[in-house]
Parts: C-alpha cells; sequence; structure tokens
C-alpha cells in the first residue's frame, strides 16, 4: 500500500472515530444527573475514547477503533436518549437499562444496522416503540420492559427472524398483538405482561417452534387461547393470568411445559382431564375461574407437580385419592369451592406439603391422628367454613414448621393440643372459633402454656367455642409480638389476669360473652 493510501485510511478511520465521538458527546450532554460520575472522564483528551467507561471499540476489521458497546446500565443516570446515537454505526449492544432516562425513543435507533442486543429496561421512557427498529435486522435481544411506553407493537418486527428476546412487558401498550409476530421462527422469549393489550391472541404465535416462554398476563385478551399453542413442543413456560380468557383448547402436545398459569380468567366448564399427561408440569394453577365438576383424576400423573392451585372456582365433588401420588407437592390450593366428602387419607402422605388451603367447602369427616406426623414440613393449614367433625389431632404438634392454622366455623370439638407452640416457635396466627373447642378445667388451658414457646405468635382467637373454667396466668406469658387476643362468646369465669397487661402491643382484645369477674386490671391500662 502506498503512502498516499495510508494516509487516506488513516484519515477515513480518524473522520469516522470523530463521528463516534460526537455522538457519545451529544448522549453526555443530555445526562442531567451523574450520580456515580461514570462519564467524568468522557470528552478528557488524556483518555482515549475507547477507555471511557462503558464504551467498548472494536479490535480489527472495518470496526476497529469504533464503538460496538455502549454498556451503562445501573447507574442512576437521568436524562434522555439522543438522536446522535443513531451514528454509531458499528454498535451492537446498548445497555442503558436501569437507570432513570425518560423521553422519547428516538426513531434513529434504527440506523443501528449492526445491534444485536437493545437492553433499555427500568427506565421512564415514553411515546411509542418507533417502528424503525425493525430496521436493526441482526437484533437478537430487545429489552425495553418497565418504562411508560404506549401505542402499538410494530408490526414490523416481524421481519426481525434473529430475534430472539422480546421484552415488552410492564409498559402501557395497547391494540392487539400482531399476527407478524408469527413470523420470529428464532424467538425463545416472548414477555407481553402487564399492558393494555387486547382482542384475541393471534393463532400464529403457534408457529414459533423455538420458544421456550410465553408471557402474556395481566392484559385485556378475551376469547379462546389457540389451539395452534399445542404445537409449541418447546414451551415450558405458558403464563396468561389476569385477562378475559373463556376456553382452554386441547394442548397435550405441550410435552416439555413445567408452569402452567391461567388464573383469574373468565374459564368455564371443566377441567380438562388430558392436563393429566403434561408429565413436566411443576406447576398449574387455575384459581379464580368460573370451573365446574370433578378435580380429574388424571392429575395425579404429574408427579413432578409442586403447586395446584384450583381456589376459587365452582368444583364439586370430592377429592380424587390419586392427588396422594403427588409427592413432590409443596402447596395445594383447594379453597372456595363446593368440594365436599372426606379427604383422601393418601393426601396425609405428601410429606413435602406446606401450604393446605381448605377453607370455604363442604368437607366432611375428620383429620387423621397422625396428619401432623405425616406432614413435616405444613407451615399453612386453612381449613376453615367447612363441616369438618372430631377432634385436632395432637400430632398437629410434630409439625414443627407450622406458622398459620386456621379453623374456624366447623363442627371440631374436643380440646385444643396441650403441646401446641411448644415445638413451633414460628407459630403466629392460631383461628380456632366458632366449633366447640371445649375447655373444663385447669389441665385444658394447658395449650396457652405451649404457646407461650411461640416467640412470633400475633393472632390468638378463640372465640364462640365451649371453653370453660378460669383463664390461667399463662396467657400473660405469650409474646409480646401479640396484637390480637379474641376469646369472646365462651363460658370463661373467675377474674381477668393481671398478666394480659404484659402484651404491650395488643390492640384488640376481646373477651365479651363471658362469665368473667366485672374488675378491670389496672395493668391493662398499659395496652394501646
Amino acid at each position: 500500500m502506498t503512502q498516499t493510501s495510508l494516509f487516506l485510511a488513516a484519515h477515513a478511520a480518524s473522520t469516522s472515530n470523530s463521528s463516534d465521538h460526537l455522538a457519545l458527546m451529544a448522549f453526555k450532554s443530555q445526562v442531567s444527573s451523574d450520580p456515580s460520575r461514570a462519564l467524568v472522564t468522557w470528552g478528557n483528551r488524556s483518555v482515549p475514547m475507547c477507555q471511557w467507561q462503558g464504551v467498548s471499540c472494536g479490535l480489527k476489521g472495518r470496526r476497529h477503533g469504533r464503538v460496538v458497546v455502549l454498556d451503562l446500565g445501573e447507574l442512576d443516570l437521568v436524562g434522555t436518549v439522543t438522536p446522535a446515537l443513531g451514528n454509531l454505526t458499528y454498535l451492537r449492544l446498548l445497555n442503558l437499562s436501569s437507570n432513570h432516562f425518560h423521553g422519547i425513543l428516538p426513531p434513529e435507533l434504527g440506523n443501528l444496522y449492526d445491534l444485536e442486543d437493545l437492553q433499555l429496561s427500568y427506565n421512564s421512557i415514553e411515546g411509542k416503540i418507533p417502528p424503525s427498529l425493525s430496521n436493526c435486522s441482526h437484533l437478537v435481544n430487545i429489552s425495553i420492559n418497565d418504562n411508560k411506553l404506549q401505542g402499538l407493537i410494530p408490526g414490523e418486527f416481524g421481519s426481525l427472524h434473529n430475534l430472539q428476546i422480546l421484552h415488552l412487558e410492564s409498559n402501557a401498550l395497547t391494540g392487539t398483538i400482531p399476527s407478524s409476530i408469527g413470523n420470529l421462527v428464532n424467538l425463545r422469549y416472548l414477555d407481553l405482561t402487564f399492558n393494555n393489550l387486547t382482542g384475541e391472541i393471534p393463532a400464529e404465535i403457534g408457529n414459533l417452534v423455538s420458544l421456550g416462554e410465553l408471557d402474556l398476563g395481566y392484559n385485556l385478551f378475551y376469547g379462546s387461547i389457540p389451539a395452534s399453542l399445542g404445537n409449541l413442543s418447546a414451551l415450558t413456560v405458558l403464563t396468561i393470568p389476569n385477562n378475559n380468557l373463556e376456553h382452554i383448547p386441547p394442548l397435550q402436545g405441550l410435552s416439555s411445559l413445567q408452569i402452567l398459569e391461567l388464573a383469574s380468567n373468565k374459564l368455564t366448564g371443566n377441567i380438562p382431564s388430558w392436563l393429566g399427561n403434561l408429565s413436566s408440569l411443576v406447576y398449574l394453577s387455575l384459581m379464580y375461574n368460573s370451573l365446574v365438576g370433578q378435580i380429574p383424576e388424571s392429575l395425579g400423573n404429574l408427579e413432578l407437580l409442586q403447586i395446584l392451585s384450583l381456589s376459587v372456582n365452582n368444583l364439586s365433588g370430592s377429592v380424587p385419592q390419586s392427588i396422594g401420588n403427588l409427592h413432590d407437592l409443596t402447596e395445594l390450593y383447594l379453597s372456595k369451592n363446593a368440594l365436599e366428602g372426606s379427604l383422601p387419607h393418601a393426601m396425609f402422605n405428601l410429606s413435602s406439603l406446606e401450604l393446605l388451603l381448605l377453607d370455604f367447602n363442604n368437607f366432611t369427616g375428620d383429620f387423621p391422628p397422625d396428619m401432623g406426623s405425616k406432614l413435616p414440613s405444613l407451615k399453612l393449614l386453612f381449613a376453615s367454613i367447612n363441616q369438618f367433625q372430631g377432634s385436632l389431632p395432637s400430632s398437629i404438634c410434630n409439625a414443627s414448621m407450622l406458622q398459620v392454622i386456621e379453623i374456624v366455623t366447623t363442627f371440631m370439638s374436643g380440646t385444643i393440643p396441650q403441646c401446641l407452640g411448644t415445638h413451633q416457635e414460628n407459630l403466629s396466627v392460631v383461628l380456632l372459633a366458632g366449633s366447640n373447642f371445649e375447655s373444663r378445667n385447669d389441665a385444658d388451658w394447658g395449650f396457652l402454656a405451649g404457646l407461650t414457646n411461640s416467640s412470633k405468635m400475633r393472632r390468638l382467637v378463640l372465640g364462640s367455642n365451649k371453653l370453660e373454667g378460669v383463664l390461667p396466668n399463662s396467657i400473660g406469658n405469650l409474646s409480646t409480638r401479640m396484637e390480637l387476643l379474641s376469646i369472646g362468646d365462651n363460658k370463661i369465669t373467675g377474674a381477668i389476669p393481671e398478666g394480659i397487661g404484659n402484651l404491650i402491643n395488643l390492640s384488640e382484645l376481646d373477651m365479651e360473652y363471658n362469665m368473667l369477674a366485672s374488675t378491670i386490671p389496672a395493668s391493662l391500662s398499659k395496652l394501646k
């Protein structure tokens, strides 16, 4: 190469480099606050541009000395995004996420033909998504979630055949999902949650054979879930909660699905039995819908299932024995249905179960005497508003992880186990009101001494039972975190213990409709 050509090449590189320099300085000029002083060296002649914080340059070929990366995430920068960034011809990565940028997305970003990764999430950017971004044909990742973007999802995005990740969640986008989205054959992740999108979910999404996660929740979608989604054999996560969907088509082709979240829609009809064929499921939620009929036996085939949520529907019949096959189950939500009959004994073999919600149904029968031993991991037990009978098994004390027990308005009777709380230091809420629990002598009140070991106790509600006798002084040794103590509507006699005044954080004390002595202890004046 001649000296002349070398000079011309160097001059061209210098000129191009200077255009990058000008673009970066224009960016800096639009930053009104830089608390971490990330841009302090920008423009300093003693620091080469390619060594400025957040800036990386190419090392060879046509990108040599040209800005290829602008990575300024999580710096608390405040400002607007300058259109001059569109002059960074060779930029591959633009990351301004987790800052405080506002204003609009400049359409000039569509001039970044080499751009592969656009990360602008967690800012306050407004206006519309510029359709010109579809010119950036090398884009692999668009993450512009958690902003204040409005308007439509550009149909032009359908031409971004290299796109793998599209994060648009937590904005104020409106309109429908463009059918052209079905052209993004390499898309692996699509999240549109928390917008104002409407219409039906386009069947073309079923063309996205590489899709691994699809999140469409908290929008205004209606109609049926497209049957074409059953083609997505690579899909592991499908979440569409809080919409207005009415129908679940056969989707048994989702052989890789691990999470299915369809809560808070308008789904009707029976729970599909084919759900039992989705053998990879670990999470299934159909709560807050209008589903009817019985819980399918086939759900017992989901041996990897950890969370099953069917609360707040119109389900009837008994709980199938096959539920006992779900040995990995940690959370079972059956509240607010019309379920009836005795609980299957096999359910109490689920030793991993932590949350068991059965309240507001028509369940009958007793709790098995060894339930606490068989459910050692139990943390929450909600069984109120049912027709349970029998006593509360003393084995409940073996559930050492127990935090909340609520059994209100049932037909249960007998004494409250004296060991309750003895080895349950995390127990904070005990609601056993509106049943037929008894205490006839001092020994029957022994459970209060046990509960003094629960240092996190906040609420103890025992009203409307058949508790008799004198309140023991040990009630004053309950946790000072106690906020609510309710023992009204019983047949308790004797004096109010002075020790109740030790419960200094008590905000509600209900002792009415008993036969207590009329003198109120002076210690109660210490209560709030």
